[in-house]
């Protein structure tokens, strides 16, 4: 056995036998995620049904026609949510003031107005 790639067998010894099978796996953990590294990042694959918006105004347009209907939904699972139950009641008002609040930037961007 001589020189592999540059790097001499390493020595096997009784006494040092464990400690060099582990660092032996850490070389070849570390080699195989270099490889994994130098690989391009993959594409991401949409599914058919969903339609992939070209620019960010599209995905704005896109995001402020789903939002009325977010809105809603929340709207409806507060109304049937019994009074007594305060930290849900809090967390639906919560999350119809946040899409109120992400639709009217949604505006200002759509209208030019963002900063």
């Amino acid at each position: 056995m001589g020189v592999v790639n540059g790097c001499a067998p390493p020595v096997v010894r009784s006494n040092i036998t464990a400690p060099l099978r582990s660092t032996l796996v850490a070389v070849s953990v570390s080699a195989s995620a270099m490889t994994q590294a130098a690989r391009p990042p993959r594409r991401v694959r949409y599914p058919l049904g969903m339609v992939r918006p070209f620019s960010e105004r599209e995905a704005w347009v896109q995001e402020q026609a789903e939002l009325p209907a977010q809105i809603t939904a929340w709207q409806r699972d507060l109304d049937a949510t019994p009074a007594e139950n305060t930290a849900r009641r809090e967390r639906l008002a919560w999350n119809i003031r946040r899409d109120q609040k992400r639709m009217a930037e949604l505006d200002a961007r759509i209208a030019g107005n963002h900063p």
